[in-house]
């Protein structure tokens, strides 16, 4: 039981890491297209939030 537990977290955290790199990497394009007028504030607004995160 323990192990089929222990496989479903690793799931669901791979998962969760693709989601945030998957965020960040829309970020970015949007960036590079000129679609943010504040590259800075984007990535405090991120740092902050991740930051404080509830893990």
């Amino acid at each position: 039981m323990d192990v089929l537990l222990d496989k479903e977290y690793i799931r669901t955290q791979e998962e969760k890491q693709e989601q945030i790199r998957n965020a960040v990497l829309a970020g970015y394009q949007q960036a590079q297209e000129g679609n943010t007028k504040d590259f800075d504030f984007v990535c405090d607004r991120l740092e902050n939030k991740y930051l404080n995160a509830k893990v």
